[in-house]
């Protein structure tokens, strides 16, 4: 594999990556838990549910946020170094 497929490779898998927990820190279905889910438990007076949904949703955001920190940082690198 070329130099520039890696690349691209890591640009594609980081993309879904930032796309897919970002969606999911939103959702609204079961297995998701996210802000809207947590809002929803919260005015049902689900507390224990809006606690897990809170930190499920706050993890999800986070993981996104670290993969588009992660994009930038590799955009950022020195070129000399990863040829040698």
């Amino acid at each position: 594999m070329k130099e520039e497929d890696k690349t691209c490779l890591f640009y594609l898998l980081s993309g879904m990556v930032i796309l897919f927990f970002f969606i999911w820190s939103i959702a609204d279905f079961a297995d998701a838990n996210g802000w809207v889910r947590m809002s929803k438990n919260v005015s049902s007076g689900m507390g224990a549910s809006a606690f897990f949904s809170f930190f499920t949703a706050l993890f999800s955001l986070i993981i996104s946020i670290l993969a588009l920190v992660n994009v930038y940082f590799f955009c950022k690198r020195d070129k000399a170094d990863s040829e040698e």
